[in-house]
């Protein structure tokens, strides 16, 4: 009879757990709205958490790719080989959990309630150097707000040494993913380097992790968030004494203020992008200049644009 009864049990518990999947996965596929709709606002909550877990899916994505090409960008031995093959491989797994793979015009949003999920999407894009290899690479930022810690984890992470970065910049992790061309282009990578076509294979990893990220003229990216983020690595960089990633990373803030007067939520006055970009000029000519002795001054400027854009 307890044989029975438990027997019962285990295929109540099969179907049970059969209809959630599958009930999960029909929300989530009618969830994903027609190319000429939007996501709008954090009152759906459940798909707000299949974007979210999405998202860092994602995140695990990329750092893979980078890993992968970081381990390519060492001394070629069989080992370092076998090590970029397992990212790959590592990469090829994490493919599958995405769903959100075909929507269009997902989000777009400066909704308080929605800043959560908007600020899950950093990834920085940094410059090397002819001297550094790989000379440009994109890691994720694991948490969702720009701060001193988020920062020098990504900085560890990477294992970036001070005074090797040339160039960086604020990019979003995309809501779309081509996952058939991904799957395809790292089954080929993996190809190359049995080939020995390290040189390529470095250079189709690093189209594959530019393939992760929105174009910084997307509209689901908005112009105040680029200009306050990228302010906000200036800081960073600044306070490292990293100056010519500072100023890159200024260059990027002013680049997004050009576009801020067709940001419908921008809340940015003509008038006010001017001062901003002034007074971003006026420090980065500072930095420019080497003044050591007024870069609190140059601080200042940016926490203020900072306070002013959050």
């Amino acid at each position: 009879m307890n044989k029975l009864i438990n027997y019962a049990i285990l295929i109540a518990s099969v179907v049970l757990f059969a209809f959630s999947a599958n009930a999960e996965y029909l929300y989530t596929k009618n969830s994903i709205r027609s190319e000429n709709s939007s996501y709008g606002t954090s009152k759906d909550l459940g798909l707000n958490r299949i974007i979210e877990k999405d998202m860092s899916v994602k995140k695990d994505l990329m750092i893979s790719i980078y890993k992968a090409q970081a381990s390519l960008s060492k001394r070629l031995d069989a080992e370092k080989k076998f090590d970029a093959i397992n990212h790959i491989n590592m990469a090829l797994y994490q493919l599958d959990p995405i769903t959100i793979a075909g929507a269009t015009n997902i989000f777009y949003s400066e909704n308080p309630e929605d800043a959560m999920l908007f600020e899950g999407r950093k990834a920085i894009e940094f410059n090397f150097g002819d001297n550094i290899k790989p000379e440009n690479a994109v890691l994720p930022i694991e948490e969702n707000v720009i701060s001193n810690f988020s920062l020098d984890k990504i900085i560890a992470a990477g294992k970036i040494k001070s005074g090797t970065i040339e160039g960086a910049r604020i990019r979003y992790v995309s809501y779309l993913l081509p996952k058939d061309d991904i799957r395809k282009k790292l089954d080929d990578i993996k190809k190359q380097i049995r080939q020995g076509q390290f040189l390529k294979a470095n250079y189709d990893l690093l189209t594959l992790q530019y393939k992760l990220l929105e174009s910084p003229r997307a509209k689901s990216v908005s112009a105040r968030v680029q200009v306050r983020d990228n302010i906000s690595l200036a800081r960073y960089l600044n306070a490292k004494g990293e100056f010519a990633g500072a100023l890159s990373s200024i260059d990027a803030a002013t680049d997004a203020l050009r576009y801020i007067k067709d940001d419908e939520n921008s809340n940015v006055s003509a008038d006010e992008a001017t001062l901003i970009k002034a007074e971003l000029e006026q420090a980065a000519q500072v930095i420019l200049n080497g003044n050591t002795s007024i870069l609190e001054e140059v601080d200042r400027i940016f926490k203020k644009w900072i306070n002013e854009l959050s």
